[in-house]
């Protein structure tokens, strides 16, 4: 009778586990896309290049 009642409730929590990390994609999603955003945003600081670029000249020049 308890392992019934167990099973009752473990079924719940595995959904809401479920539904926790599949917000925390649809999260990550958005912040990478914001991030992608600001990276890609020429700055006047960086001569007008972009981060992106400038973090790749430095690999670049690094390697």
């Amino acid at each position: 009778m308890q392992e019934m009642q167990l099973k009752a409730v473990s079924a719940p929590t595995l959904r809401a586990d479920e539904a926790f990390r599949a917000q925390r994609e649809v999260e990550a999603i958005a912040v990478n896309a914001i991030a992608r955003k600001l990276n890609e945003r020429p700055r006047k600081t960086l001569n007008y290049e972009t981060p992106a670029q400038r973090f790749q000249q430095s690999v670049t020049s690094t390697g």
